[in-house]
């Protein structure tokens, strides 16, 4: 058993790792929901499946005809990267959604002070219970047992999955060329080009074939 103060302590340290939990989901949820970018040309949707044309148009009862309001909304942003041919529009939404809550736009919403104060109270937590870093006090309860251990498994992993990965980018790349693509592949490019490679390959299996 741990005496008495050390657990007053841990209470009151998770108390306000909680709180700053609470406040960086807060900051993130409001980034989310402040960017939205309007498309009125129909041949940047041309090729969106109807639920994400519905769920895009300003007119839902016309999905169709247009404008349509992109979001950053898990379900509307991956399935938009997958979609939208205009490489310049993947690449506003992209960044909007990788620069949420740095600062960038909005001092306010940025979570650096957050995400400190989470590692600084995660930190305290382990000290007082005897453990040398957050992540060995983690450890205990998962399967893994040990930071040596996942560290020893995802070196085994990159062992396997990093030259599987760069084959599978130079033949990404090489479809997107064959296609007309100029430039380099970036991270807004893959979703968009993958789907397309995919299309290509699989044309006759239904997507729940292609899943298996």
């Amino acid at each position: 058993m741990y005496p008495h103060f050390v657990m007053k302590m841990y209470t009151e340290t998770a108390r306000k790792l909680e709180e700053y939990k609470g406040k960086y989901q807060q900051k993130v949820d409001e980034a989310t929901r402040r960017f939205s970018h309007v498309i009125k040309d129909p041949n940047a949707v041309r090729a969106f499946p109807s639920d994400l044309l519905r769920a895009t148009a300003l007119d839902s009862s016309a999905p169709s005809r247009g404008p349509w309001k992109v979001t950053l909304q898990p379900h509307i942003y991956s399935t938009f990267l997958e979609f939208c041919p205009d490489e310049t529009l993947r690449w506003n939404v992209w960044q909007a959604f990788t620069s949420r809550c740095s600062g960038y736009e909005d001092n306010a919403l940025s979570t650096s002070v957050e995400l400190e104060e989470v590692r600084m109270h995660r930190r305290d937590q382990s000290k007082f219970l005897g453990y040398k870093t957050f992540s060995d006090m983690s450890m205990e309860t998962k399967m893994a047992s040990s930071v040596d251990n996942v560290n020893r498994i995802i070196n085994l992993l990159l062992e396997k999955a990093l030259p599987a990965q760069e084959k599978e980018l130079k033949s990404l790349k090489e479809f997107a060329k064959e296609r007309g693509f100029d430039g380099e592949l970036n991270p807004w490019d893959v979703p968009y080009w993958r789907r397309k490679q995919t299309a290509s390959l699989y044309s006759q299996l239904e997507e729940g074939e292609i899943r298996e």
